[in-house]
């Protein structure tokens, strides 16, 4: 009878939900077939669907040790799909959440263990978006079990408390034990404790969190590329060329690596090269618009405006609202514009935003066309704006330089380095004018 009212009010419980649950299908109907492209990780087949559930049985594994034992977290855990099901961990995996489940089961009949039943369907239950049919990027990630982990926490918790219940009179009956236990409690808390600043100090940065990936997941092309981001970003390009090198014989066909590589090969002089890089990220993914982007700023920065207009206009084709693209595409005509006749376009600019910047960029453009009064009229205005621009005082000191001022160039450039110590066209002006003005 009482299994029986359980069940009632189980099945109660579920007609409630079933709107919710309803919707929920069908807005994951909708992604799929229509929103999703046919590259997309999300519009995989059906055997890679079942390929990657089986390897979710392995990664269950995973997680589970660490809940227990967390001594194998990563940010990106080094796990490949694999479609083959006769493989011990999957086998094991299986007999681990089918042994769970049963548990759940057990527990839920009697009031007192309905907390451990409860926790264990909220770790399956929160766990089931990315380690079911989904198919995600990553195969596994440490950061999924965060919400999962409270119904674990629950579940382990609450039986601690039973067992603890249960033998209370024989824990409580010799005084050795009982003075034991709170010792034991506060060691528990404070291996906790460490525990968690030590992953504090490797999550403090990317470059750490990265370093620890690579450390504990050495053939993670993921891990590999962003931890050459972490070093490229600081100047590192050797190092950075490197990583990204080890990453792309990982993820031959990953676009984002070959984006990379385009823009530190650039950065590092290899024009050449970077365009190769581009070009490979753009035959690996023709359906992401990213590669599009980047290859088209290139070709922008480079003067190339025909061929980045056309690779942005593709780009926006797959993705309208790709932030970036739409930006270029406004942008393109005015780089055109002011290839044709700098002078004219920054002066324009300069009039409909008079910013200490494009005062700057206009007395820039004067110096080029060999206006050397008009550049230092420019820089005068962009002080006016902020007295404390180095770069303004820099271009003064230039275009005194040409106009054989000495004396003026030396105080201009000199007021430069007082504000920017760390300034090398400032210094190398100064030392040009110091010269001639001694000839």
């Amino acid at each position: 009878l009482t299994i029986y009212s359980n069940w009632r009010g189980l099945a109660r419980s579920l007609l409630k939900t079933l709107p919710a649950a309803l919707a929920a299908v069908g807005f994951f109907y909708v992604h799929v077939t229509y929103l999703s492209p046919e590259t997309s990780v999300t519009g995989a087949s059906s055997g890679a669907r079942l390929s990657y559930l089986t390897t979710q049985f392995t990664v269950l594994l995973h997680y589970l040790g660490n809940f227990l034992l967390p001594l194998n977290l990563s940010a990106d855990p080094d796990f490949v799909i694999t479609a083959t099901f006769l493989d011990q961990k999957k086998i094991l995996g299986l007999f681990v959440i089918l042994a769970l489940l049963a548990a759940a089961a057990v527990f839920s009949r009697k009031r007192e263990t309905l907390p451990v039943s409860y926790g264990i369907i909220w770790f399956f239950v929160a766990l089931a978006p990315t380690s079911s049919i989904i198919p995600m990027g990553q195969v596994a990630n440490s950061h999924r079990t965060f919400f999962p982990f409270v119904g674990l926490s629950l579940a382990a918790g609450w039986s601690v408390v039973l067992l603890l219940a249960r033998y209370r009179a024989v824990l409580l009956q010799s005084p050795a034990r009982k003075g034991l236990l709170v010792p034991a409690l506060v060691a528990v808390f404070m291996l906790h404790a460490y525990g968690v600043y030590q992953r504090n100090e490797v999550w403090n940065s990317a470059e750490s969190l990265w370093c620890d990936v690579t450390v504990k997941s050495p053939n993670n092309g993921r891990g590999l590329m962003n931890y050459g981001l972490s070093q490229m970003e600081k100047g590192r390009y050797e190092v950075a060329h490197d990583y990204f090198l080890r990453a792309v014989k990982l993820m031959p066909s990953w676009p984002y690596v070959h984006i990379n590589l385009g823009i530190l090969r650039n950065a590092m002089g290899f024009a050449e090269e970077a365009e190769g890089h581009f070009r490979n990220a753009l035959r690996y993914g023709s359906g992401n618009p990213e590669p599009y982007y980047y290859y088209a700023r290139w070709l922008k920065d480079r003067g190339e405006y025909d061929r980045a207009a056309d690779l942005a206009e593709r780009g926006l084709m797959l993705s309208p609202g790709h932030a970036g693209l739409a930006a270029m595409t406004r942008d393109l005509p005015a780089a055109v514009e002011a290839r044709e006749d700098p002078v004219a376009y920054h002066e324009k600019t300069a009039r409909a935003e008079p910013t200490a910047e494009n005062y700057l960029a206009l007395s820039l453009a004067y110096y080029r066309a060999g206006r050397y009064e008009d550049c230092i009229r420019a820089c005068r205005k962009a002080l006016a704006v902020r007295p404390d621009y180095a770069g303004a005082f820099n271009n003064i000191c230039a275009a005194h330089n040409q106009l054989q001022q000495w004396d003026q160039a030396v105080d201009a450039c000199k007021r430069a380095l007082a504000i920017s110590p760390d300034f090398p066209l400032a210094r190398n002006n100064l030392d040009w004018a110091l010269a001639e003005r001694k000839n």
